[in-house]
């Protein structure tokens, strides 16, 4: 019986830590916290939103990339990162899904990124220097 406790438990452990991004997440991410921030609202409910720091990039244009992890409060939960992209017109908000999203989500990200910056790769660039320096800091 206490093997079979063990294994539940580590089973749940491992499924609670690898639950996809769902789309109010997703909308949130990408649509709500800009709402949040400019109407000066509360946290979403449920959430913790962890400020990773801002990433610059001295491509001449004083872009930088704001890198936010948000966290369901129940069970200290990665639910995604918000990479702001600051630069270029106004604020552009991505999410990068949990690894455990499905397709449908991160085919979101990736049309966000492209209706964003289209043929524009100093914006691809500034984001990817985000991701490499935000990884490079775990």
């Amino acid at each position: 019986m206490k093997k079979l406790f063990l294994l539940l438990f580590v089973l749940s452990s491992s499924i609670a830590f690898s639950q996809a991004t769902s789309d109010d997440e997703y909308n949130y991410l990408t649509k709500g916290y800009s709402v949040q921030i400019t109407s000066g609202l509360d946290m979403k409910q449920g959430y913790t939103m962890v400020d990773k720091g801002n990433v610059p990039l001295d491509l001449g244009a004083g872009q930088s990339v704001n890198v936010k992890y948000l966290y369901r409060t129940s069970g200290n939960v990665y639910a995604g990162a918000l990479l702001i992209f600051h630069g270029k017109g106004a604020d552009k908000y991505f999410c990068v899904p949990n690894q455990a999203s499905g397709p449908g989500v991160w085919n979101k990200t990736l049309q966000d990124v492209q209706a964003a910056f289209g043929a524009d790769k100093s914006g691809y660039e500034v984001l990817m220097w985000a991701a490499m320096h935000n990884l490079g800091n775990q």
